[in-house]
């Protein structure tokens, strides 16, 4: 998370980890690692399937979440995200002009936390 949100410019402290999103069914020593540092965020496999796009990093094409999809899962993994992040991150979310708030909602609802975002976001909008 913390990746993605500086890569879109949502936070604007460097990440310390790459953060990952993989199949919980993946062995979890493939991410132990002195270097990279890697934080592994294990998911079911059919929640990596919906909100991914293209990212250029240098010369390399890596698969990341889009926003809409970054911020709910950052309001998914709220309590492991620090409060001054969080807030920025659903500050800029707001005030970007390419949001897409139909896509956040369909996001929520397949992660079940609709209320959970309309709470959080809905005051804004």
């Amino acid at each position: 998370m913390y990746t993605a949100l500086f890569y879109y410019g949502y936070s604007n402290r460097t990440p310390l980890a790459w953060d990952i999103a993989i199949s919980k069914d993946v062995s979890k020593s493939r991410f132990k690692l002195d270097y990279p540092y890697v934080q592994p965020y294990y998911m079911e496999e059919y929640l990596l399937s919906f909100g991914v796009t293209d990212a250029t990093y240098g010369d390399t094409v890596l698969k990341i979440f889009d926003k809409d999809r970054l911020i709910c899962e950052s309001i998914f993994f709220e309590s492991k995200i620090d409060r001054e992040t969080y807030n920025r991150a659903i500050q800029s979310y707001i005030a970007d002009p390419n949001k897409n708030i139909s896509n956040l909602l369909d996001y929520s609802n397949k992660r079940r936390i609709l209320k959970k975002v309309k709470d959080r976001i809905g005051i804004w909008l």
